[in-house]
């Protein structure tokens, strides 16, 4: 599938596809499909949605916000299954922003929702301790579709520390320009 390929639900979000992440039902995870939707800042119901995800998720995902690019995609990962017309923030559990230029892509930020990463509890029963989250491979779905759909494009970013075992398990390569720095080729 290429970018272009992707076909609009109405004048708003964009419907891409669906996809697989895994949900908690009760102990274990089970495959669970999701929407795929490409946001854009230029439609008012998109931008109320990242608008609320800025104020609500607290991370750099703030960035969102802002002056339109030619060259900017914003893809998210969505419990919605219809009315995409009408975007619910809360229905959202990751977004990732890239710039989709002639001949590469640079990714800009990938964030997934606060309730659906590992968090430490305290508990007064026991010591601290990792929650359980109710879902898990959002942020490696995105990478996924981006990587499809990147057309033999170089895909270039700059990884936190912690992130750069996801990044490798992903393919992408430390660049030499900088410790932080990856490429996808």
């Amino acid at each position: 599938m290429k970018l272009n390929d992707i076909y609009d639900i109405s004048f708003n979000a964009k419907y891409i596809g669906n996809v697989h992440i895994q949900k908690r039902k009760f102990l274990k995870y089970k495959p669970y499909e999701v929407s795929l939707v490409e946001l854009k800042k230029a439609d008012q119901s998109d931008l109320s949605a990242m608008s609320r995800i800025a104020r609500d998720w607290r991370g750099a995902i703030k960035y969102l916000i802002g002056n339109i690019e030619p060259s900017e995609r914003i893809l998210g990962i969505t419990t919605q299954t219809d009315n995409f017309e009408k975007l619910d923030s809360n229905k959202l559990l990751g977004i990732m922003q890239y710039y989709d230029e002639k001949k590469s892509i640079l990714l800009a930020r990938i964030q997934t929702r606060p309730d659906t990463k590992y968090c430490k509890v305290k508990s007064p029963l026991t010591s601290i301790f990792k929650q359980k989250r109710e879902y898990k491979g959002i942020g490696g779905v995105l990478i996924d579709k981006l990587l499809e759909l990147r057309n033999g494009k170089k895909v270039y970013l700059i990884a936190k520390k912690d992130a750069i075992p996801f990044y490798i398990k992903k393919g992408f390569k430390l660049d030499s320009v900088s410790e932080r720095a990856m490429t996808y080729e």
